[in-house]
This record gives structure tokens, sequence and C-alpha cells, in this order.
């Protein structure tokens, strides 16, 4: 998770710090494939068996997701 977005103000606020992630991936010699925002409708769409990627297939969170699954694609030498 890379942090929380804001509803009313577009805000992003780290929660669990800035750029921790990408320093230990630095030191690990890995990537870092994405990130996804800490977003409630996440855990709601969960529960409820409907995932925001499937509710929200053109939003942001869904593009991040894509974006992760097609860098895993990749570095498995997939199509």
């Amino acid at each position: 998770m890379s942090g929380f977005i804001c509803k009313n103000c577009s805000t992003v606020h780290h929660i669990f710090g800035y750029e921790g992630v990408n320093r230990a991936a630095t030191d690990l010699g890995v990537d870092v494939l994405g990130d996804i925002p800490l977003n409630p409708e996440i855990c709601y769409g969960s529960d409820a068996g409907k995932p925001i990627t499937v509710v929200e297939p053109k939003g942001d969170i869904a593009t991040r997701y894509a974006s992760i699954a097609t860098k895993i694609r990749m570095k498995l030498g997939l199509p």
C-alpha cells in the first residue's frame, strides 16, 4: 500500500512513511512493481465479492493492478 488518497482534497497521506519500499528494493536488488493506495472501496468490494477491478475496471486502482500484472507477466516471460 502506498498511502491514502483523501476523497475530499485528493492529497496523498503517507501513513506508513514514504520511499522506504524503494530503498529496501534497491538494497535487496529487486524491482518495485507498483503501488496500490489504501482505499476503503477495495475492502468493501472484496467483502461483498465485487473486486474493485470489476466494479471500476477503468478506474485508477484497476489500472494500477493491471500495470502490476503486466510487469509480472513480462518478468515471467509470458505473453
